[in-house]
């Protein structure tokens, strides 16, 4: 009776297959525990193959302790080494929290055999050997697990031991890269030492396989000196090494070679010219050569000859009138040269830059005691004659002695200009002669050309003279804002601590936000933090003590968006995204910040049409809010820098006729920079049409002869970028030049009218065609 119900209840809980299979494990169990050699060799075989199931783990898993004792009983035999193994496979299965039953066995077993283990249990086991670790260093006992540790390398290959990466890898450069790549995009979430160790492994396993252009290309990217040299040292390819000195130029990255880099003399002068971008206007002019565009465009080419004068019939002032002739002439001539410039001038004689070679021709420049342009149009010939500073020098040596502060100020400005991205190091002396001038025009000239010229240096001895500016509060509020702004360019994303302190305490003993220049402080710490990502957590305790909460805000948001451009940190926009509203988010007081910040954080992202679509789908229904209005353009400006999308010139054409004269003004600069260097024919038309519209209003229509200087940027030769290679690497110093530039254009009227000369930060995000 008793066996009747034993028999129904194995039948109820058990399928007919697993008791079949429930029977051969008990078998085999009895077979290796009663000792017959040859008995306890099939068993233990057939065991083997049997828990390779999930479900004959858990008929073998009661008989764990029997076995153990039994294995611990047994001589030593290849049939012992066979049994550790299902004993581990069993602790790895059923272990109890903080049990390193499963280490215990594969310490005794054979090496060479854990990684026939599925990656489940190579997990545990390897979590089993940290706890190991642990507790065998708190109590100072010998690690007897490297044999396991080395093993779980050639499975996982997730160690920091980097010579152990190196022994498992066969040569296969696909494996080296891809494995490289992947413990990069792990390595960037570590914290810091950790991350460097990381960084660390991926280029000496690059460098062991000599896969040298991937180690230089994630060099670049992490923006480390001392990796660029190793790669450098370690390559023999010469015309490798000459493609990475390129890259460097156009990075806008300071690197003097030495001898183990390049060994012939010759070879490294050229290849330091090379970083040093000290033939860009020769290759500029031989480009304009071959395209047969030698020739300097006049204005009249571009726009239709009569809307040039429709400012004369609304009796609109003559100056401004050439001071819009001004940047279209210089941006569309942009380094022509010399000899291109002495063309232009002979052929148009009556043109506003022809005073530079008749003193005399001044009238229409001292028309106006309100409004300086002087300094923007003798500024424009560094523009004109951009990357070619001999000949700038030699041209404007009597402009740079000139008893007239505006004249001097914008021959200054122009030195800082032509400097732009050449590094031959003769504007500091230049500009250092001037800087301590009585003229406020004249000190900020000769601050803004040492932010354009040295941008990205991190020259001390531009520290050692603006901090002090900074920290004086007597000093003129527009003086300091540029001394920071320069301060943010030259120490652009290297995070310096000195600068960040000084930056701070001018935020904190001046209380003149209402001031739209004062917005300059708070943008130059940001730019110090460009692209620095989690590190700006350094400074942001600092900016929380600032006491006044419009100031407070205005830094936050601005090193939010600085610190994450570029990287699509998707988790950093909602603390962007609830500025939008400020009627519903009490504390969104800068929703003009948050539409740029978010530009700024995803616009490789948004430069995809969908996505582009999306973000204007979410932004535009908050027109109401007129600071967001006056910022969506400039935002779609810069997703679609130089690159004129239909959806991105459809919107901006509309908001063109915005009834907001900012809006408006905003969304014709924008259409200039999303056409930049495209000489695109239904840009230019639209342009055409605005101008007309436009006639009687002098700063729309300044926006429009702007944004047709553009257009035509160098010709069709140049173009603006923030990627200069591929759209592999964020330009710090490319981008800073545009976010400055941007934010003048969130208070157009006062940019337009008081700092025009703001405009030439633009030129820091010029690059020859071809090239990006």
């Amino acid at each position: 009776m008793s066996s009747g119900a034993r028999g129904s209840d194995r039948t109820t809980e058990l399928s007919a297959e697993d008791y079949e299979l429930k029977q051969k494990v008990d078998k085999y169990v009895k077979w290796i525990i009663d000792g017959f050699t040859r008995l306890r060799q099939v068993a233990i075989r057939e065991l083997s193959i049997i828990q390779d199931s999930a479900n004959s783990l858990r008929f073998v898993q009661p008989h764990f302790e029997s076995l153990i004792k039994c294995y611990l009983d047994m001589p030593e035999s290849y049939q012992k080494n066979w049994l550790i193994d299902i004993l581990s496979a069993l602790a790895l299965n059923n272990v109890v929290e903080g049990g390193r039953e499963s280490l215990k066995n594969s310490l005794l077993g054979p090496e060479g055999e854990i990684c026939s283990l599925g990656h489940y249990d190579i997990w545990k086991l390897a979590g089993q050997i940290v706890q190991e670790y642990a507790k065998r260093q708190s109590n100072l006992e010998t690690d007897d697990s490297k044999k396991l540790v080395q093993q779980i390398v050639a499975f996982y290959m997730k160690v920091k031991e980097n010579h152990l990466l190196i022994e498992h890898f066969d040569g296969d450069s696909t494996c080296v890269v891809s494995t490289c790549s992947y413990l990069m995009t792990v390595v960037r979430h570590l914290a810091q030492p950790d991350a460097m160790i990381g960084y660390d492994i991926v280029i000496k396993l690059l460098l062991t396989f000599e896969e040298y252009h991937h180690a230089f290309l994630y060099a670049v990217l992490l923006d480390n000196l001392e990796y660029m040299k190793q790669v450098l040292t370690s390559c023999d390819d010469s015309i490798r090494k000459e493609e990475f000195c390129y890259i460097l130029g156009l990075q806008n990255i300071t690197l003097t070679l030495d001898e183990d880099m390049f060994d012939v003399q010759e070879e490294r002068r050229a290849m330091q010219s090379i970083i040093n971008n000290s033939n860009l206007s020769k290759k500029f002019l031989g480009l304009a050569n071959f395209r047969g565009v030698e020739d300097p465009i006049s204005p009249e080419n571009i726009c239709k000859s009569n809307l040039l004068d429709l400012r004369n019939s609304a009796k609109r002032p003559l100056p401004r009138k050439n001071l819009a002739r001004i940047f279209l002439e210089t941006f569309v001539n942009a380094s022509s040269g010399r000899d291109q410039f002495r063309k232009s001038v002979e052929k148009f004689t009556r043109g506003p830059l022809s005073f530079i070679l008749n003193e005399n021709d001044y009238r229409w420049l001292t028309s106006t005691k309100r409004i300086q342009f002087k300094a923007s149009a003798v500024a424009g010939l560094g523009l004109i004659m951009l990357w070619d500073v001999d000949s700038y020098l030699d041209l404007t040596s009597e402009y740079l002695l000139s008893n007239d502060s505006n004249i001097l100020a914008g021959a200054l400005l122009g030195v800082g200009i032509v400097n732009s991205r050449v590094k031959k190091d003769r504007a500091l002396p230049l500009l250092n002669q001037h800087y301590d001038s009585e003229d406020p025009l004249i000190r900020i000239a000769s601050t803004m050309g040492w932010g354009i010229a040295y941008a990205g240096t991190q020259n001390e001895q531009i520290c050692n003279k603006l901090i002090p500016v900074l920290d004086n509060v007597g000093e003129r509020l527009d003086v300091a804002a540029f001394a920071a702004i320069s301060l943010g360019l030259v120490f652009v994303g290297s995070c310096n601590k000195v600068v960040a302190e000084a930056i701070i305490s001018a935020l904190k003993n001046r209380n003149e936000f209402e001031k739209p220049i004062f917005k300059f402080l708070p943008l130059s710490l940001g730019l110090i933090f460009l692209g620095a990502e989690g590190r700006v957590e350094d400074v942001e305790a600092d900016v929380s003590e600032i006491d006044d909460v419009q100031i407070r805000e205005y830094c936050s948001l601005t090193l939010l968006s600085c610190a994450y451009a570029g990287t699509r940190d998707s988790f950093k926009i909602p603390e962007l995204v609830k500025n939008f509203f400020p009627c519903l988010e009490k504390g969104g007081k800068h929703p003009e910040l948050a539409v740029l910040g978010i530009s700024m954080i995803q616009m490789v992202q948004l430069k995809t049409g969908d996505f582009l679509e999306v973000f204007l789908k979410h932004i535009l229904p908050s027109q109401g809010v007129v600071k967001i209005r006056r910022s969506v353009p400039l935002a779609i400006g810069l997703i679609c820098l130089s690159d004129p999308k239909d959806y991105a010139i459809e919107k901006l054409t509309s908001l063109s006729y915005d009834a907001d004269e900012v809006v408006a003004s905003a969304s014709i600069i924008s259409l200039g920079l999303v056409g930049a260097r495209s000489c695109n024919a239904r840009i230019a038309d639209r342009l055409n049409e605005l101008a007309l519209y436009y006639y009687k209003s002098s700063v729309p229509l300044f926006c429009v002869r702007l944004a047709q200087g553009l257009l035509h940027l160098g010709k069709g030769l140049l173009t603006l970028t923030t990627y200069p290679y591929h759209e592999l690497f964020l330009s710090r110093v490319g981008l800073g030049g545009m976010v400055i530039f941007l934010h003048a254009c969130l208070n157009l009227l006062v940019t337009s009218r008081r700092y025009h000369f703001v405009i030439y930060f633009l030129v820091l995000a010029i690059q020859l065609r071809g090239t990006e």
